[in-house]
């Protein structure tokens, strides 16, 4: 801002400079006029005049003349002086216009070199702001993940061990299950055989035989309800002789309700609802 103020100052200088060489060279030019030369007086005593002597009125009139014209070198040799001058003076004038514009030129380019950077800072602060913020945003979200996940493992190993615990009592349930299973499927067996065996005599007993050749049997399956009541007999296998095979279908019929155990638990465990046999009435 000084240099500024400086180069304004100097301008300002050199333009009164060359207002005052102007008005010196005005002032030159006009004391380098011609003067009039004044004119012998009309009065002049004639008798006078025929005494001067003539060489030395011409004499006096070249030193005249010689004045005149030194005068007017003089003059000439001021005035091309002072038009030096004023050339250097413009020219000084120029180049410190164009340094000013140039001081000038600089003092902007710097001015938004200085905005352009200030800007730049602006940025990179606010960017790195954001990016501070997003760091800290960043920690905060793996610090609650991490904090999920221990509570999640937690929650897992919790699940783990209670999965674990009941797995291991069911497997001894089971365990024990299959045991009362396999003694109770031994006692079942037993029970179904006898079952069988009665239901196999009861239709045996009102089974027909008269008239048909011997050595004849047959698949029969017969489903139940509870209480040993017949609803259906299929014949699975024939035995080639379908009055045999029909005499046993109807001896099924005849020998319902057939024995079975009046426990509605124990007939649905053993499975009565469907059984299936060879029927062959000569055994």
């Amino acid at each position: 801002m000084e240099l500024g103020w400086f180069v304004k100052s100097r301008s300002a200088f050199y333009a009164v400079l060359l207002h005052i060489i102007a008005a010196a060279l005005l002032i030159i030019s006009l004391d380098l006029a011609p003067k009039p030369i004044n004119q012998p007086k009309q009065n002049i005593n004639i008798v006078n005049a025929v005494t001067v002597d003539k060489k030395q009125v011409e004499k006096e009139l070249q030193r005249l003349k010689n004045e005149e014209q030194q005068k007017e070198e003089t003059g000439k040799k001021r005035l091309a002086e002072l038009e030096k001058k004023q050339k250097e003076a413009e020219k000084k004038l120029a180049g410190a216009e164009k340094k000013h514009l140039e001081e000038e030129k600089k003092a902007a380019d710097a001015k938004k070199k200085k905005e352009l950077e200030q800007e730049k800072r602006e940025l990179d602060e606010q960017k790195l702001a954001k990016l501070e913020k997003e760091k800290e945003e960043l920690e905060q979200k793996h610090k609650i993940e991490e904090e999920n996940k221990r509570k999640a493992e937690e929650e897992e190993k919790k699940h783990k061990a209670e999965d674990d615990r009941i797995r291991k009592e069911k497997e001894l349930q089971q365990q024990l299950a299959a045991e009362e299973a396999e003694i109770q499927s031994g006692q079942d067996v037993q029970l179904i055989d006898r079952i069988k065996a009665n239901i196999y005599r009861s239709v045996v007993n009102n089974f027909n035989k008269s008239g048909l050749p011997t050595g004849l049997s047959c698949i029969l399956r017969v489903q139940l309800i509870p209480g040993g009541e017949v609803t259906n007999v299929t014949l699975v296998e024939s035995s080639g002789n379908s009055v045999f095979d029909q005499r046993a279908v109807t001896a099924v019929n005849k020998a319902s309700p057939l024995p079975v155990p009046d426990d509605i638990e124990t007939f649905e465990r053993l499975n009565l609802r469907q059984i299936q046999f060879q029927f062959k009435p000569e055994e």
